[in-house]
């Protein structure tokens, strides 16, 4: 039975249940697939408790494949630029989460970069944060060099597609590597620390119109 339902493709987890005297039976199911037993005669509470359990690290394994799709959604190579080097680097509170950061060539010389929060915890905010990732890469090059046009839109398509409650803050900034100019938009986030070579710190807290 065991090996006919993983030829199903089953993903629910296989607690069997055999009597006092066929423990070595249970240990044969577990090598096969299954994930736990329950002797005979069973007690309420255990069985009940080896349900929950299983169920945990379901839940768990899930989590941590959320985790690893959503490392994927960050920007995995950085285009070289000759005046600055720049990096990312999340390390959410829970095991996925709704920070989002990224670097978006816009162009010859022109780098665009997003860092962004999305409001809640947990696999929610990661699904919110996943769609916002999605309507900023779907963006054109000459729509990335826009910031008014490209935040109105990316606004319309997260506004569409997102719960009236909840809502993403974010820093939009464009970097030319030939100028050596910084223009960007801050829609409801914390300003950015501008750090000089001299050692002062700035907040950027001008926005552009």
């Amino acid at each position: 039975m065991i090996t006919r339902l993983n030829a199903q493709n089953n993903t629910a987890p296989i607690v069997v249940m055999t009597a006092w005297g066929n423990v070595e039976l249970a240990v044969e199911a577990m090598r096969r697939g299954a994930s736990d037993f329950v002797q005979k005669p069973w007690d309420n509470a255990r069985l009940l408790d080896t349900i929950q359990k299983q169920s945990r690290r379901r839940e768990q394994s899930e989590l941590e494949l959320a985790r690893h799709v959503q490392q994927k959604l960050f920007p995995q190579k950085t285009v070289a630029m000759k005046t600055i080097t720049y990096a990312g680097h999340c390390v959410p509170a829970r095991v996925v989460s709704g920070d989002y950061y990224d670097f978006l060539p816009a162009g010859s010389g022109v780098l665009a970069f997003v860092l962004a929060d999305v409001s809640g915890k947990g696999m929610a905010a990661a699904l919110l944060m996943a769609n916002l990732q999605a309507s900023f890469r779907s963006q054109s090059n000459s729509t990335l060099l826009d910031p008014g046009a490209l935040l109105k839109s990316v606004n319309k398509l997260f506004y569409d597609s997102t719960p009236v409650e909840h809502y993403a803050t974010l820093f939009f900034g464009l970097y030319d590597d030939r100028t050596r100019e910084l223009r960007y938009v801050n829609c409801g986030h914390l300003p950015p620390v501008v750090l000089r070579s001299n050692g002062t710190v700035e907040l950027a807290v001008r926005l552009e119109t």
